[in-house]
């Protein structure tokens, strides 16, 4: 499967292969790559999976005319292809996310702070609500990080933290099942925002930290 995602990711990048071209069947690249056709199969999963390939039935499988952002990030891939345990997970997260709250405090402004405010406010109300919906919280969540990327004022972390969230977001998600109408996530984040708008780097590096521990509880 490894050889199968290098090789096409590679002509993806080169543009030896383009939106809306057809790939060979199955077989074809089974026997030009030199794996099995299971290999071919299971990378077809998670080429589609990312909305990188479209399978038309009794037509055959084309590369997408809308590629999202993450075909053309190496480091998501190798995440997958790495499978991580929970403690490398928690480990790399936790570094990234250090960096983008110091970052914040150097930073951001008013506005950027208000934007975190913001959401933060929706994710409470949606806590709060009497339909109350785990995956609306988590909407939130991933919102409420998007948003902390975008206070660092840095183009370049901001990209790669929106990459972070994209590996992160199922196991994210996963969180909001494991929790009471998300109170701890409510915790967690308010004490992210307490720290971004007094601009307490100790307070900061100490709710990551914290944020961590709930996140790795929650995860199992």
């Amino acid at each position: 499967m490894d050889i199968v995602i290098r090789n096409i990711k590679r002509l993806l990048l080169t543009k030896e292969l383009l939106p809306g071209d057809k790939l060979p069947n199955e077989t074809q690249l089974a026997n030009t790559l030199g794996v099995s056709r299971g290999s071919v199969r299971e990378a077809m999963k998670i080429f589609h999976a990312f909305g990188i390939v479209e399978i038309k039935q009794g037509d055959g499988t084309y590369i997408s005319r809308s590629l999202g952002k993450v075909l053309f990030d190496p480091l998501i891939f190798s995440l997958i292809l790495l499978e991580p345990d929970i403690e490398e997970l928690a480990e790399f997260r936790k570094i990234m996310e250090m960096d983008v709250v110091s970052l914040i405090i150097k930073n951001a402004d008013d506005e950027d702070l208000e934007e975190i405010r913001k959401v933060y406010r929706e994710m409470e109300a949606a806590a709060n609500s009497s339909d109350y919906d785990g995956l609306d919280l988590a909407r939130y969540d991933l919102e409420f990080h998007a948003a902390m990327g975008r206070a660092t004022g840095n183009r370049l972390i901001e990209r790669t933290y929106s990459f972070i969230l994209d590996f992160f977001a199922p196991s994210i998600e996963h969180t909001h099942e494991n929790q009471q109408k998300g109170l701890q996530a409510l915790d967690v984040h308010r004490k992210i925002l307490d720290a971004l708008s007094e601009k307490r780097i100790d307070k900061a590096l100490a709710a990551i930290d914290n944020s961590m521990v709930v996140w790795k509880t929650l995860s199992k």
